[in-house]
């Protein structure tokens, strides 16, 4: 089970039934809009953080290679670190994960912990060209920057949705500046 926040390793189990329970550590106090619980046949490849060591992991349908999360891992634990120096914070979350939808409406979504991600935008092969990886990149940095700047701040009102997406707009590019 995958959710928005790490799972707690003292809570899981099976009952008699055969039933398997998962339990999550608390959540902070977050928008409901934020909650991110996905439940399918996923593979996961994961990585720490070089700063501070958090567990950042993509998931990606078993149909896929699971080679194919690399670049969007990569891109991942390098946001992080990024973005933890340039706002001189560091993320409160102890893991940030990407799943990536088949049969998804937006490119991405930047849920507490569990971010969205619509699977051409996640998964990559050796064949995917170079345009759609820089634009892989945008959406990385623009997600991870919301863990700050509409998540760990949040709007009071709907009619300010401008000012968190200019500013992840803005700050998608400085990451990928930074990285290419």
């Amino acid at each position: 089970a995958y959710g928005s926040m790490r799972q707690d390793p003292t809570g899981a189990g099976k009952d008699a039934s055969g039933w398997v329970t998962t339990l999550f550590e608390d959540t902070p106090i977050l928008p409901p809009y934020l909650i991110a619980v996905v439940i399918g046949a996923y593979h996961t490849q994961e990585a720490s953080t070089k700063r501070r060591g958090i567990t950042v992991r993509v998931h990606i349908p078993a149909s896929d290679p699971l080679t194919h999360a690399m670049f969007t891992l990569d891109l991942l634990h390098q946001a992080v670190d990024f973005f933890e120096d340039y706002f001189s914070y560091d993320l409160p979350a102890k893991k940030l994960d990407i799943v990536a939808l088949k049969h998804f409406s937006s490119l991405g979504m930047e849920n507490w912990g569990l971010m969205s991600f619509a699977h051409a935008y996640c998964v990559v092969s050796p064949q995917t060209p170079f345009e759609v990886r820089r634009r892989i990149c945008r959406l990385v940095g623009h997600e991870v920057a919301h863990q700050w700047f509409g998540n760990l701040v949040s709007l009071k009102s709907w009619r300010y949705i401008w000012l968190k997406e200019g500013l992840a707009r803005y700050l998608e590019y400085v990451f990928v500046t930074h990285h290419f």
